[in-house]
């Protein structure tokens, strides 16, 4: 809030002053949207159950095919 008034303060400026206290800066936002969401701001472990049901078809494009494995995580392998 204080450099927001600032006119010869730019953003480049500002970035610069506050990299070195960006990983403390980002988890007090986090604990503060915890303690007044009552809830954190992504799920620790999302819902990917859906998604392992799915398959997913070769795509081709004249002579280029991609293929997509999914892995026991979940995640999907490329094969080009």
């Amino acid at each position: 809030m204080a450099l927001r008034d600032e006119r010869h303060v730019g953003i480049e400026a500002i970035n610069h002053a506050l990299r070195p206290f960006w990983d403390s800066l980002w988890r007090l936002a986090a604990r503060g949207h915890s303690l007044r969401e009552k809830r954190p701001i992504r799920p620790t472990k999302p819902d990917l159950s859906f998604r392992t049901s799915l398959p997913i078809p070769p795509v081709e494009v004249d002579d280029f095919r991609l293929t997509v494995v999914r892995t026991g995580e979940g995640d999907g392998v490329l094969f080009p």
